[in-house]
């Protein structure tokens, strides 16, 4: 069984957070939507993943990132995959959808509106229970 390890980011700006949508043409959950990132390259430590996966996709540079939530996710021919979902509150650069078909920022309620990927979707459920459980405090 191999593992592969992504970093993913839940890129905020005004109180809203980014998804983007995966191009038909991917093999894995194509059309749907997710929070931005990819695979760890040797020898780079999560950050350095985030951040240049964000760079790659999107064109921005992130100014800091604080891991938020781990997932792994198994797939069909023995390969799991460990993603670690980073909070990104500050970014430079105008975003540019350069690998999804579209990107967009929505409140974090509307998160269960989108038909996200299923390692995302378990990440938006527990951001939107963190929201609610801290609104109600």
């Amino acid at each position: 069984m191999s593992m592969l390890v992504v970093a993913a980011g839940m890129i905020f700006s005004g109180g809203k957070v980014l998804i983007c949508r995966r191009p038909l043409s991917k093999k894995l959950e194509a059309g749907k939507w997710e929070f931005p990132g990819g695979k760890r390259e040797d020898g780079e430590s999560l950050p350095e993943t985030l951040a240049r996966e964000l760079r790659e996709e999107l064109d921005i540079e992130i100014d800091s990132a604080r891991l938020v939530d781990a997932r792994v996710k198994s797939y069909e021919g023995d390969v799991q995959v460990l993603i670690a979902f980073f909070r990104v509150d500050g970014f430079r650069g105008a975003l540019k959808a350069k690998e999804h078909s579209e990107i967009k920022f929505v409140n974090i309620s509307e998160l269960t509106d989108y038909e996200l990927a299923e390692a995302d979707r378990r990440a938006a459920l527990a951001l939107i229970k963190n929201r609610e459980e801290t609104d109600a405090e």
